[in-house]
């Protein structure tokens, strides 16, 4: 008979590397089948479980916000697109932008920002902080906002130039509460008494000086027969009345009277 020792018995030795291989595949197969199961899991129940919205609102409504939503809800917690939610959300005239997150279980996170008007914008359409165009229904229309007009692209051209004009004259009889540029790009801003300005092309800055020195020192005491100021001119300006004063003989400059 043949005698074993000790070291006879001994295991023979297991390389793990050998199965490296194997047991990434083994754990890519178990996640893939997690996911899939959380997927069947999620897509099967028929609705969102909570939806919550958020944000500081004057005229969005939340019912609103719901029933936007509501197509999208019933796709299932994961199966609910984020972006087709958005997207919904922004068909709402006063939804600036919005936040739209899943939160695990099953609650549809929902933030919106609302637009802030800033003037009315050609007809029947408001142009917001941001100086982007929206429409919201007629009654919902501030009618005290400044008007402002022009053609698609030059919102915020517009939009900055009353607010340069506007500060400048918001102190001098001429208070503008309107402004607009034509196709042409040719100015016509609107005062609060109803005098028209006309400031022609280019920078209407530029005319501020001939409206608030010789203008208001020639009409100060007639401005309430003025229906429109004609500032197109290189070294003068041209008057149209209300009522047609007694003609005046023209001083300093190249006034025009009309």
């Amino acid at each position: 008979m043949t005698a074993m020792t000790m070291g006879d018995l001994r295991m023979p030795e297991i390389n793990f590397r050998n199965f490296r291989p194997f047991l990434l595949g083994l754990l890519a197969v178990l996640s893939v089948g997690c996911c899939g199961w959380l997927m069947l899991r999620a897509t099967s129940s028929p609705q969102v479980a909570e939806l919550q919205i958020e944000g500081s609102f004057e005229r969005v409504a939340v019912a609103d916000i719901e029933t936007a939503l509501r197509p999208e809800l019933g796709q299932g917690f994961l199966a609910l697109p984020l972006a087709g939610a958005r997207d919904r959300l922004a068909a709402l005239p006063w939804v600036a932008r919005s936040r739209v997150e899943r939160i695990w279980p099953g609650t549809l996170r929902v933030r919106v920002w609302e637009r802030e008007p800033f003037a009315r914008w050609n007809d029947g359409q408001l142009l917001d902080t941001e100086s982007k165009v929206f429409a919201p229904k007629a009654e919902e229309i501030p009618s005290k906002l400044p008007l402002l007009g022009g053609i698609e692209g030059h919102e915020r051209e517009v939009m900055e130039t009353y607010q340069r004009l506007e500060e400048r004259l918001r102190s001098s009889p001429f208070v503008l509460v309107a402004l607009s540029q034509d196709a042409r790009g040719e100015w016509t801003a609107r005062t609060r008494d109803g005098i028209e300005l006309r400031l022609g092309r280019g920078t209407p800055d530029d005319k501020l000086d001939m409206l608030l020195g010789a203008v208001l020192h020639k009409l100060a005491e007639e401005l309430p027969q003025v229906e429109h100021i004609d500032l197109r001119y290189t070294n003068g300006f041209a008057v149209g009345w209300r009522s047609q004063p007694q003609p005046q003989p023209a001083t300093g400059g190249s006034e025009k009277n009309g």
